[in-house]
């Protein structure tokens, strides 16, 4: 059956482009054309399908391969994580003046003034820190729940990377902010380790829940 042919012209004001971008897309090869005489013809049927697929809700497709990409990224450094965690106890031991330090560092910090690679920094020391570390912490600190110092700062960290212009586009961003998730779920997990280990009860328990959502900082949001 001989396809239908139409003019440049027609082909154009079907797509609602300018003719020298149907020249382009004969060039991208993204309509063909056929050569009759000395005039090059568009196939009807191509321009119909391709008028069809620009009408598809572009914006849309491209929120959900976004929104894949970024499950997959996700996926991906948990797996790594996981495998990291599995490892955690030979990894550095912190001295009670390491642990003190980082503890203040925590309080005084002011995350919008470090740079991404302080912030991805300080989300792999959260990583680090072991059940024993928090213990240590309570008694040199004489601070009941160490860790809400912890989660205040991965909240305010969280923040300041999602203010950044140049976050959706930035795969390291993205990546310390799935690393600020994991350092939130274990500081939560080794301070209610700490709890149970100790004794806490259901008093303890209660007061650790409170701990663990400091006033004005709400959760972790990530790549939506």
């Amino acid at each position: 059956m001989q396809k239908q042919l139409i003019s440049k012209k027609e082909a154009a004001r079907i797509l609602e482009v300018a003719e020298s971008t149907v020249g382009r897309y004969w060039r991208k090869g993204t309509l063909s054309y056929r050569v009759v005489g000395n005039r090059r013809l568009c196939i009807y049927e191509e321009v119909v399908s391709l008028m069809d697929t620009k009408n598809l809700p572009f914006s849309n497709i491209k929120n959900e391969i976004i929104s894949l990409k970024y499950k997959v990224q996700q996926l991906e450094r948990e797996l790594e994580l996981l495998k990291r965690k599995a490892n955690i106890e030979s990894r550095y031991t912190y001295t009670d003046e390491d642990l003190i330090r980082v503890y203040k560092n925590a309080k005084a910090l002011d995350p919008t003034k470090l740079r991404p690679a302080a912030l991805a920094s300080w989300a792999n020391l959260l990583l680090d820190l072991k059940e024993s570390d928090y213990s240590r912490l309570k008694v040199l600190t004489q601070d009941p729940f160490p860790w809400s110092t912890f989660l205040k700062l991965v909240d305010e960290i969280s923040l300041t990377i999602k203010r950044k212009r140049t976050y959706d586009k930035s795969a390291s961003l993205q990546k310390t902010m799935i690393d600020l998730q994991f350092a939130k779920d274990r500081v939560r997990e080794r301070g209610n380790v700490v709890l149970t280990e100790e004794g806490g009860g259901t008093e303890g328990k209660d007061s650790f829940l409170k701990s663990l959502s400091p006033p004005n900082s709400g959760p972790i949001s990530l790549v939506d």
